[in-house]
C-alpha cells in the first residue's frame, strides 16, 4: 500500500491536444517521486480531481500533496482547490494533505520560462506582415 500520493491539478480542455505537456510533467513526476502520481482536471476533462483523489484512496494513499499546475493563483487556487480539499477532508478525515504554490510562482520555473522563451524568440524566423517569411539574407563571411 502506498502512503504517499502527487496529485497534480491542471485547468482541462476538451481539446486532447492540450493535456500533452500535463501528461509529460506527470510522467516526469512518476519517475521521481516516491509514491502515486495522478493526473487531473478541474474542467472539461477526465479524470476530475474528486475522481483522481478516489483513484489514490482506492490505492491506500493517505497523505496527498496537491500541486497546481497553473502560472499564477486565480479563481481555480483560490476557491475551487480549497473547496475540493474541504469536501475530502469532511468525506475522509484520515487523509491529510499538502497543497503547493501555482508551479508559475516558483521563481526557478519563472527563470526557465523566460530563458526558454527568449531561447525560442532568438531563433525563429521572423514573419512579415502579409504572414509569410521572408527570405534569409545571406551569411556574412566578411569578419
Amino acid at each position: 500500500m502506498m502512503s504517499r500520493g502527487l496529485l497534480l491539478v491542471a485547468h482541462g480542455s476538451k481539446d486532447p491536444r492540450w493535456k500533452l505537456p500535463f501528461q509529460n510533467i506527470a510522467e516526469n513526476a512518476a519517475r521521481q517521486f516516491p509514491g502515486l502520481v495522478v493526473l487531473a482536471y478541474l474542467e472539461s476533462a477526465q479524470p476530475t480531481a474528486s475522481e483522481a483523489v478516489q483513484q489514490m484512496l482506492r490505492a491506500g494513499v493517505q497523505h496527498i500533496t496537491l500541486a497546481p499546475l497553473f502560472l499564477a493563483a486565480g479563481h481555480h487556487i483560490r476557491v475551487d482547490i480549497p473547496e475540493l480539499i474541504d469536501e475530502a477532508r469532511q468525506a475522509y478525515p484520515h487523509l491529510t494533505w499538502t497543497v503547493l504554490p501555482a508551479i508559475g510562482e516558483l521563481e526557478a520555473v519563472q527563470q526557465h520560462l523566460a530563458t526558454a522563451t527568449v531561447a525560442q524568440a532568438l531563433h525563429q524566423t521572423p514573419i512579415g506582415p502579409d504572414g509569410t517569411s521572408p527570405a534569409a539574407a545571406p551569411a556574412s563571411t566578411a569578419r
